[in-house]
């Protein structure tokens, strides 16, 4: 959404529209689960955030810390894509490639 009006915003060509309320999609501005300490389970859930690279945790909006924000997977500068066979510089909304869930495995033991 823009950030200024709150209007959605449509990416690619997809469809994909996304808007100010991101209930329904993955959780941000929170404190990733392995270091909350009233999710003990969080531990054998996440993976340790030592581990996380490329991957960023972000202090919260309420002074939190080690929180997932939007852009600790997304990059809105883009990256270059190392395996496109005509060498373009594509430009990729995801700080890592996610075929397999390699994105969410980042974070998710499973």
């Amino acid at each position: 959404a823009d950030a200024a009006t709150g209007k959605s915003v449509s990416f690619g060509t997809s469809g994909m529209v996304i808007g100010k309320d991101l209930s329904n999609d993955h959780p941000v501005d929170m404190v990733y689960t392995w270091y909350d300490s009233q999710k003990p389970w969080g531990k054998g859930e996440f993976v340790n955030p030592d581990q996380l690279a490329p991957l960023r945790l972000y202090p919260g909006l309420d002074g939190s810390q080690n929180n997932l924000a939007c852009q600790s997977c997304h990059d809105v500068h883009g990256v270059k894509n190392p395996n496109d066979p005509y060498g373009y510089d594509i430009a990729y909304f995801l700080r890592v490639e996610n075929s397999k869930s390699a994105l969410c495995l980042k974070c998710h033991l499973k």
